[in-house]
């Protein structure tokens, strides 16, 4: 690790006791510090702990107000369709980005996220799909050229609605100067593609009943209770801590994801009994705890591995290894630290890929890369 990454590293073991802003030492180059922390996705966040010149400072301030002018843009043109899936009686909640950033961050514009994602149980996503299409959005990629959305190939589409958790994105031009469209991604399962066969039992309807009522804008939507809310965030770091066609992208390991869990547990007054009760129900118990044990590593904080048992099928082959599906996992030969500071993750993945796992990569990617 170089300077910054040591200083980064011991930042977060101190991350929430911090009562005043930190002024850096002499020794760490402030702009090279922030280049990490935005590269890591967390420069916003640390923004309110960190003392930073004057120019970094200025630059944070407008890229949280931005994001809150953004945020603020998708869900006035989100109204239309939460008002109608109301009222056609089409059970929803708003998930990861601006839920993680309402109920875990300072502001709500520390947290970059550039769509809103709806869990809708799968019954339901037909009906979904046609009240989005009402309200003008399309499954399409933006051209910045002709400044309109082009529609993906069909079997794009079938490949999102087979063998993802969710369809192919939504999306809307806004012929706004500053946001030229909007993303809205509709998830119909909480798990991933590799193993939600695994888990037919799971009820998306039933976990979706576990919601309050939120507002952002003006606008009133459906989100997650807390305890359910984290159970998500959790299983969606997990799958994007062990997707071979995440892992070798700057996505994966990125400080982002463990600081939304961290920032989750630590400002919601979570009932840890009834996390730990609706994992062990669904066989989930292993893939939270690992979450939990991981982001207490990266914050130097043990109390997370005691918030649930540790369960009997936790393994330290599992902890350190990776893959969504058995047959590919492969165990770490790089620390968690050379994972999260690799300059180039394709680089760090490809010694551990066998001829299978290129050709899954590659295939995958034939599809998403024009849906994303």
């Amino acid at each position: 690790m170089n300077k910054e990454e040591m200083y980064l590293k011991e930042l977060l073991s101190c991350f929430l006791s911090m009562d005043t802003k930190i002024k850096l030492p002499n020794e760490v180059d402030s702009e090279a510090l922030w280049e990490l922390m935005k590269r890591q996705g967390v420069a916003l966040s640390f923004d309110h702990y960190v003392q930073f010149n004057r120019a970094i400072s200025l630059s944070n301030k407008l890229n949280r107000e931005a994001n809150e002018e953004a945020y603020y843009r998708m869900f006035r043109e989100m109204s239309s369709v939460f008002r109608n899936l109301e009222g056609k009686g089409i059970p929803y909640v708003v998930t990861k980005g601006m839920y993680t950033a309402l109920l875990g961050y300072p502001r709500s514009g520390d947290r970059l996220f550039n769509d809103i994602d709806l869990l809708i149980d799968a019954m339901d996503e037909e009906e979904a799909i046609s009240i989005l299409i009402s309200q003008g959005f399309s499954q399409g990629v933006y051209s910045r050229e002709k400044n309109v959305l082009i529609p993906i190939p069909r079997q794009n589409q079938i490949f999102f609605s087979a063998f993802t958790h969710q369809t192919a994105p939504f999306r809307k031009a806004l012929n706004n100067f500053r946001m030229r469209y909007m993303t809205v991604d509709v998830n119909h399962h909480i798990l991933w593609g590799e193993c939600m066969e695994d888990f037919k039992s799971l009820s998306i309807r039933d976990f979706i009943t576990h919601r309050k009522p939120m507002e952002y804008a003006g606008v009133k939507f459906w989100g997650l209770l807390c305890e359910y809310g984290f159970i998500h965030i959790a299983l969606h770091l997990y799958n994007d801590l062990n997707s071979l066609n995440i892992l070798h992208t700057a996505k994966s390991y990125n400080l982002r994801g463990f600081l939304d869990a961290y920032l989750f547990i630590k400002n919601n007054d979570l009932d840890w009994a009834v996390i730990e009760e609706y994992c062990a129900r669904e066989k989930l118990s292993k893939y939270v705890y690992y979450v939990l044990t991981m982001t207490g590593k990266v914050f130097d904080d043990e109390s997370l591995q005691y918030l649930i048992k540790r369960p009997v099928d936790y393994t330290s082959d599992f902890e350190n290894s990776f893959g969504l599906h058995e047959s590919e996992r492969r165990l770490w030969r790089h620390t968690l630290w050379e994972r999260i500071f690799s300059p180039d993750r394709e680089v760090l993945l490809a010694p551990y890929l066998q001829p299978a796992d290129i050709a899954k990569i590659n295939y995958n990617n034939k599809f998403i890369q024009l849906g994303v």
